[in-house]
This record gives structure tokens, C-alpha cells and sequence, in this order.
């Protein structure tokens, strides 16, 4: 938002100029002059109508304001609320935040960024917007001007001076959620490589005296720019909604200054892709446990209408209890909300109406559930080495090209179930609830083969 400006045209006349033009071989003489001033009093003087308005602003000086962070470092700064999200937390009379207007709520299509001051006033909510001057090098607001934004709220919250002839006072700061870390509250301790990925470690500050350790995915290859930053932070509160111990824990974003990044819980053991492709991999029991520790994540999220249209071996992590943990939701949506796909797509993972109309469903998350399975009792292969991506695409999509089972560590019955889970039409795949019920009721089969071998020996000791 800019000040308001007036321009002048150097090449208008006055309209009285024009008169003593068009009159001047008649106007000699005291007889003339008086006709002419007869005449020039039928215009009206426009001279204090076209002289430009200033605006008189008291400058505050930084040091007065109190400020010492920037804006978006502000505990009161709430980034890309929603309106209707604001005056759930604002209620009372003289409780205010700050938020940056999403671009869906701009009048203006440039980059520029527009900061509203969100208040409750006497009687009614108030939006009062930040404006900046024309080359944005100070911001001002009911008569003052100030070098930040930020410098303007503190100066008036701390001085109690309204913001308006309304008398609207800012009294009392709404914090921003949790969600919101500060880059100065990550402590980098550590990198590992874990198979091909480097991950950061860190510890974030949760109190005086407590910290987290946390994985840091880092953005600083992605544009920071405020359309990529909005999905940055929906894919964030997204993910940070789900609570299952099969999804990985996401702690919050920091997007107050470049780089972006994004804090999770940190997974010891790394990818399951990197656990079953060491040399000596895991038994055939820990990865049916790691199939259906999959299977209960994706039925968490199927509940929670979320589809996280990138499962791949990669994308899943291991804890240090052998939990695995769904990971890496940047391509994530919740129900059929869509946002820019921001990260890389798994093409050998794709079903065939993604590939050929880019239609996502739960069943196309079946499909690639599927194709994992396969993954994890092929020690991590690739699948379909033998072709390229594209190959790959072309092949599943148009000559029901399908995944073949070259594993003596593959049980049958999950065999099955992959099978099911590639049929070409998505309404004749497996729900993810029968695949489950299958799995478990495998696993009460075995469970009682093996009580009746216990109970033969025991007698047999006897």
C-alpha cells in the first residue's frame, strides 16, 4: 500500500489565462479592464483546489519506538492467517496481532508485501493497514512515521497512542502460535548422512531450560517468495495436525528470513530405504512389521482426508524403536484442496489416472502403498530398473505394465495384497481398512500356530 499522490500537468493553462488571451485587442483602457474582471469573475479560483495536498507526518526516531526485533520476529506477527482465523484469537478490546496479507487478499497483484494491524476495537473488529511510502523506505499511520513496521506497533503499543480519531488502542498482543520458530531458537548440532540424504540436526529452544532435538529439512535451494512460503506453511500446519506415532511429528517453520526450514522429529535409524538395503537387512518379521506400521499410518491420514501423494521407500522414516514414520508431506492436501506440488514426484510410484489425468484419490495412494510393499521385500530395488521414468509411466498407464515378485523373503500373502493393490481401475483395489484386516488377521493366524507349537512342547516337557 502507497501513499496516496497527486500529479500536475506542466502543460494545463488556467482557464482566466485564456480569457485575457482571447480578449487582449479589447481590453485597453480602464473601460476594457473592467469587462475583462467582469468576465474573469464567472470562473471560480481553482488555485487552492489544485495545489497539491501534503501530508505532515511527525518522524519517530527508531530509538524511541522500543523495537528491537524485526516485524516478522514479533511474537505478535501471525504470518499468513486467514481473516476468520484472526478473530477467533482477537476478541477483547484492545487485543491486537499483526499478520501478512495472504495474496488471495491483496488488491494489488505485485510483490510487494502488505502488513495489516488486526484490533478489536470498541465496538467492532478493525483492520488497519501499515502503509509504506512510495519507494517503501518508511511506513507511517495516523500522523507518525516510523523506519519498520515494527517500529510502528511497538511505538504505539507501548505508548498507548491511538491508531485512529476512534481512540483505538493497541493493549494487549495475541502471541503467535507455536507453529512460528524463530531462526534464533535453532542450535545446528550435528550433520549425518544417512544412504544418499544429509540431514541437519538441531535442538530448537522450548523454555529456559529445555530443548528438542529436531531434523531440519532445509528450503535454501527454494525461492523465498510469499506465494511458496504460504504453501510452505499450510503443508506445515497440515502435517502438524496429524497425531499418530506411524507419522512423523512435525515441530513448526521458520520463515522470518531466508532460509526456510522445516523442524521434525529426528528418526535415528533413517530412511526405510536405507535400513533394507544394507548388506544384512532386517528378517522377514521386522519388515511385515514395517508394512503394517505403513498400512496403519496411511489409514490415519485416509481418516483424516488428507492424501499424501508421494509414498515412497524414501519418504519413510525409522525411529529408534523401529517405528516407521510417514514423512516429507510437501506434496500433501487436504481433501480436495489443491496447492503447487512442491517437491519431487516419485514417478515409478504413480497409478495410472495420475499418470494420465493427474487424478489423486485414496486409491491412487493404495497403489503406491502397494508398489512400497514391494520395496521393502526387494531390499529397496528400484522397480522397473529396466526402463527409464518415462518408459515406466508410458508402460503402466497404457500396456498394464506391473511389478513382478523375484523374492524368496516376500511372504504370499502380502504378495496378494500388492497385487490387489495394482488392479487398473482404482474401485477394484483394496480399501486400506481391508488391507489391514487381512494383514492382522495373517498375523493372528501365525500368533496361534505358534501358541498351539508352545503348548505341544510344554506338554511334551512334561
Amino acid at each position: 500500500m502507497n501513499a496516496p499522490g497527486t500529479k500536475s500537468d506542466p502543460k494545463s493553462i488556467p482557464p482566466e489565462e485564456v480569457v485575457r488571451a482571447l480578449f487582449k485587442p479589447k481590453t485597453e483602457g480602464e473601460e476594457g479592464k473592467a469587462k475583462l474582471d467582469k468576465l474573469l469573475e464567472l470562473f471560480p479560483d481553482t488555485a487552492e483546489e489544485e495545489r497539491p495536498s501534503t501530508l505532515v507526518l511527525q518522524k519517530v526516531a527508531a530509538i524511541e519506538t522500543g523495537a528491537v526485533l524485526p516485524l516478522k520476529s514479533e511474537n505478535f506477527f501471525h504470518f499468513f492467517l486467514m481473516e476468520h482465523e484472526v478473530w477467533e484469537k482477537v476478541r477483547n478490546p484492545g487485543e491486537f496481532l499483526v499478520r501478512q496479507l495472504p495474496l488471495d487478499e491483496k488488491d494489488n497483484d505485485d510483490d510487494e508485501e502488505e502488513y495489516v494491524i488486526c484490533v478489536m476495537g470498541k465496538n467492532k473488529p478493525l483492520n488497519i493497514p501499515i502503509i509504506f511510502s512510495s519507494a517503501r523506505n518508511f511506513c507511517y499511520i495516523n500522523g507518525y512515521s516510523f523506519d519498520t513496521p515494527a517500529g510502528l506497533v511497538q511505538y504505539h503499543y507501548r505508548n498507548h497512542i491511538p491508531l485512529d480519531e476512534n481512540g483505538t488502542r493497541l493493549l494487549t498482543p495475541i502471541m503467535k502460535d507455536s507453529i512460528f520458530i524463530n531462526h534464533a531458537q535453532i542450535a545446528f548440532t550435528n550433520k549425518v548422512v544417512v544412504g544418499s540424504r544429509g540431514i541437519a540436526i538441531a535442538s530448537i529452544r522450548t523454555g529456559f531450560f529445555s530443548n528438542v532435538q529436531v531434523a531440519v529439512m532445509d528450503y535454501s535451494t527454494f525461492a523465498f517468495e510469499q506465494g511458496r512460503l504460504e504453501n510452505l506453511y499450510q503443508v506445515t500446519r497440515l502435517a502438524r495436525s496429524c497425531d499418530h506415532p506411524n507419522i512423523i511429528k512435525y515441530y513448526g517453520i521458520a520463515m522470518s528470513q531466508a532460509p526456510a526450514y522445516i523442524l521434525t522429529e529426528y528418526c535415528s535409524q533413517g530412511t526405510l530405504g536405507y535400513i533394507v538395503r544394507k548388506p544384512v537387512g532386517p528378517d522377514v518379521g521386522k519388515r511385515e512389521m514395517y508394512a503394517h506400521g505403513l498400512a496403519k499410518g496411511l489409514k490415519y491420514l485416509e481418516h483424516r482426508m488428507i492424501l499424501h501423494r508421494n509414498i515412497h521407500i524414501d519418504n519413510i522414516y525409522v525411529d529408534g524403536k523401529n517405528q516407521v514414520k510417514i514423512a516429507e508431506f510437501a506434496n500433501s492436501i487436504f481433501g480436495v484442496k489443491l496447492i503447487e506440488i512442491l517437491g519431487m514426484v516419485a514417478m515409478r510410484h504413480l497409478a495410472p489416472e495420475v499418470i494420465m489425468r493427474n487424478h489423486y484419490s485414496k486409491k491412487s495412494e493404495i497403489w503406491a502403498f502397494g508398489v512400497v510393499l514391494w520395496e521393502i521385500f526387494h531390499n529397496g530395488a528400484t522397480p522397473y530398473d529396466e526402463f527409464t521414468d518415462t518408459e515406466v509411466a508410458k508402460k503402466v498407464a497404457y500396456a498394464d505394465l506391473r511389478l513382478k515378485c523375484i523374492s524368496d523373503k516376500f511372504p504370499n500373502k502380502l504378495w496378494r495384497i500388492c497385487e490387489k493393490c495394482w488392479a487398473k481401475q482404482g474401485d477394484e483395489r483394496p480399501s486400506i481398512d481391508e488391507i489391514l484386516e487381512e494383514m492382522e488377521m495373517e498375523q493372528r493366524a501365525s500368533s496361534g500356530i505358534f501358541d498351539r507349537i508352545y503348548e505341544s512342547f510344554a506338554l511334551l516337557m512334561e
